[in-house]
Order: structure tokens, then sequence, then C-alpha cells
């Protein structure tokens, strides 16, 4: 959803060779993603002269909701907030990019609520699917005591003896959870982190189907630290022995998500955008896309596509896609990426049998990895669903969305749905180690040249760009120039 500009965007004239000075400015934000609107929005609040250097096409990034037919929105898949707060919270000052974000997230809700008064609505518990049952998400509770509901009584006790064993060895791997200091995960894969964590038999029933359905040709190789990128969760032994005992004492609350009031996520873009264009002292410059950044004596120089060179002597943070940060930084090596599929159906709220908004689906026996309502303008007394899974090629026209709800354990037998729309291949940035060390290189060859921006989200790292990372870093912003 695309809001009317409230104020007038300073668009670069194209066909000529005339530089545009920026001039009058105290930071230049380059991006339209959600780490730069909310950069330059933060800014600007605390006086600072903005200049905004926002692509015609892109803002918002994946935020943003896909129109469908009769004011129908659909979200791009599964889009929540996550305000869930650490015991002990910290001042904003203490961010650190990659680290734990929950003892910050009072800022993030703050953020939203009070400078973008943007009303928020609870969603119901997070689910776990897993043989056709239902029970709590226990990834993020850490209650795993639905383990006797979901495996047999053998592999129930293989569980407790393999988390013994681990729990009880003279030698512990430098990679085991809850032994005190927190171990450097980026020195390891995920496999490796998920056997010594979990033992083999937990491993397999539950974290090696549920990796591969996201990354089926690297998620082994995968560097551990970056399990979130793919949604799979870490446990600590003595978590993982506890719930198999029945008997947990590491237990946190179960997660409450929020989304905009509206019933889309876009709702929530829409809002920081017009923020952002209703600013007195951000001045917008709309290009086609950059494509070279220079240091020349001191000043920034950017060219773009069918236009001028823009130059500036201010500084200034990148927040662009990871391909156009490639492409400026002369990084030849393509971005590997995960394609992902969605399908979006409508159905009877009186066929659901679960008063579902998020179920994460680890289920070995069906493609799909998590079902969610994902949008806004249904029939009255129905619901938007979006059900994503291992993307391709035509993988949504063979997919039989009411049979895998139905032995999901979500949808009432015989009940029918309509089929909104499906994209086959939404692509996500692979958690990969060569992508991780690409980044590296592009900061490495800019810098070379004299350009060193603050970078935002992903740019800085492939563990630092979840939603509530980009907030913090645009929050952050004054902080790190």
């Amino acid at each position: 959803m695309v809001c009317e500009n409230t104020r007038p965007i300073f668009t670069a004239m194209p066909n000529t060779d005339t530089p545009i000075q920026i001039e009058a400015c105290d930071l230049v934000v380059a991006g339209g993603g959600i780490g730069s609107l909310v950069a330059a929005l933060t800014a600007a609040r605390t006086g600072a002269r903005v200049t905004l250097l926002r692509p015609r096409q892109g803002v918002g990034a994946g935020f943003v909701s896909l129109p469908h037919d009769n004011n129908v929105l659909l979200d791009v898949g599964c889009r929540r907030f996550d305000f869930t707060q650490d015991m002990h919270a910290l001042p904003l000052a203490h961010y650190q990019l990659g680290a734990r974000t929950r003892p910050f997230a009072g800022h993030v809700r703050t953020f939203i609520e009070s400078v973008l008064a943007l009303a928020l609505s609870p969603t119901h518990p997070p689910q776990l699917s897993y043989g056709g049952k239902l029970v709590p998400d226990f990834a993020t509770s850490l209650d795993l005591t639905s383990l006797k509901h979901l495996v047999s009584p053998g592999d129930l006790a293989r569980i407790i003896q393999e988390t013994d064993n681990l729990l009880s060895s003279d030698a512990p791997s430098p990679y085991t959870l809850g032994l005190g200091r927190w171990p450097d995960l980026a020195g390891t894969r995920l496999e490796h982190a998920s056997l010594i964590n979990h033992g083999p038999t937990f491993h397999a029933r539950f974290i090696e189907p549920f990796a591969q359905k996201l990354y089926a040709d690297g998620w082994k190789d995968m560097p551990a630290d970056l399990t979130a990128k793919i949604w799979t969760p870490l446990f600590f032994p003595r978590t993982v022995n506890q719930g198999a005992r029945q008997v947990i004492d590491r237990a946190r609350p179960a997660v409450t998500y929020f989304y905009p009031a509206a019933g889309h996520f876009g709702a929530f873009v829409s809002q920081l955008v017009a923020k952002v264009d209703g600013a007195e002292n951000i001045r917008q410059i709309s290009h086609n896309r950059l494509t070279s950044l220079a240091n020349e004596k001191g000043q920034i120089v950017a060219a773009q596509v069918d236009g001028p060179p823009l130059h500036w002597s201010c500084p200034f943070t990148l927040g662009v896609s990871v391909d156009h940060y490639f492409d400026l930084a002369g990084i030849e090596a393509p971005v590997e990426k995960l394609p992902i599929a969605i399908v979006w159906v409508e159905i009877a709220q009186d066929d659901l049998l679960s008063d579902l908004d998020t179920v994460m689906v680890f289920d070995p026996g069906t493609p799909v990895y998590r079902v969610s309502r994902a949008g806004e303008g249904a029939r009255d007394g129905h619901a938007i669903l979006a059900l994503e899974m291992t993307g391709g090629p035509n993988v949504c026209d063979a997919f039989d969305a009411p049979s895998t709800l139905a032995r999901l354990g979500l949808l009432r037998e015989g009940a029918s749905l309509t089929r909104l729309r499906a994209e086959n291949e939404v692509k996500i940035i692979a958690p990969s180690q060569t992508n991780r060390q690409n980044l590296h290189a592009a900061r490495a060859a800019l810098e070379a040249r004299g350009v060193s921006p603050v970078l935002i989200g992903t740019l800085n790292d492939l563990k630092a760009d979840m939603l509530n990372d980009q907030i913090l870093q645009g929050l952050t912003i004054t902080q790190a120039l």
C-alpha cells in the first residue's frame, strides 16, 4: 500500500550531467528500507537537516502489503512485531549490532505507538504443528513439555538419555549452550551446533526436517549464529532434557506478537512513510538507482542511472539492497538467495479448528513451514491465510492447500477455501558463509575508496537485519555518526 506524499519530493532531473550539490545538510540517508526510513525520521526529530535519497521503487522492501482484487491486501508471509521484553530492559544507547534485541523491545514499541501513532492488535499465542497435533510453540516459550504428546515413548526416552549424556560430559563442546559464557556460534555450523546441544533424536525429528524446508542445499553448513534467519531454534541441552522429563525451570511467558490494527502489515510502512513525508527538515531526492560511490577530495560522489551525479560532504548512511550494495562496491559475485513460495487463501472462520494466528510447521510430511493470518479485506466471517513453503518454478501449481491444512489439524473436514494468489519464488537472502564474506568484502572495497557510510540492516551483517534490528539501528543513528 502506497502513501501519498504530503510534501514534495525533490527529484533529480534526468539526461543532464550537471551535478546536484546537496548542501545545508547534516545527514544523507540512502535507501528506502525500514532502517533507512526510521533513521531519517529519528535524525530529523533531533533537529538534524536530513536528505533522503529515496529509490523510485522498493520503498518498504518486503514489508509492503500486496494489493489484490476488491481492496484485499496480502502480507508477504508472516509479518509481526515482537515486543517480548527481557527481565532487564536496557537503555537504547546499549544496543549493539547483531546482539539480542529483547532488552530493547520497549523502545521499539514506544517508537511505533508514540512516534508513528500506530494502533496495534495482539495475536493469539503462536502454535506448533507436528504429526497433525497442535501444541504451544515451544521455540518461543522454551517449554518443551509438549514433547510427550508429539513423539513416541521410545523417542522420548532416547531424547532424555542423549541430553543426559550431553549434560554429564566431562569435555563438552565449546559450542554447548548453557554452560556460562555465550559461545560464538559463528565458528560452527548449524548441523553441528544442533547435534551437540540436542542429541541425534531431537535433531532428526525436529531440527533437520524444519531447516531442510527452508534451506535445502545449505542448512547443514550455514553459520550456527544465523539460525534465526530460517526460524530454526537452538535450545540448551538442559531445556530439551527438562521438557522431555516434564519438569522445566527455564520457561518464559508465551510470546505475544502484534500487528497493525488495520489488519495488514503494510499499514506500518504507510504510516512510517507518511511521517517521513511530513517531517519539515527531511528533503527527499527520488532516484532510479545509484551506480557508484566515490570520495573525491572529501566529497562523496554518487552516480545514478539516467540522472546527474549527487555530491555531498556530510555524514551518510547506506541501507540499499544487498544486490545494489555489491554493485556499488564492485563485488561481482552473485548474491545467494533462497526461494520461498507463498499461497494465500481465504477461508471461513468457522472452518478453522484453532484460533490461528501463527503456526510453525515442524511436521516433516509437508513442505509448508509456516501458516499465518496475512491480510485484510476478506469477506465477512472469513480470514486470509498465507502458507509458506520451499519455493521453485511452478511449486504452487501442484500444491493442495485444503488437504495440507487438514493434515496439520487446522481445517475442519470437508471445508472449502478460495485461493487468492500464489507466488512461486519470493527471494530472501541466504544465510550463507559466502554471503557473509562478500558483505565484508564490499565494506572493505568501499573503505578503500574512502567511502565509509554507516550501514543499515543486512549490509552490517546477516544477523543484524531482523525487523527489530532495523528499527533499533534507525533509532540509534545519531550515536553512530
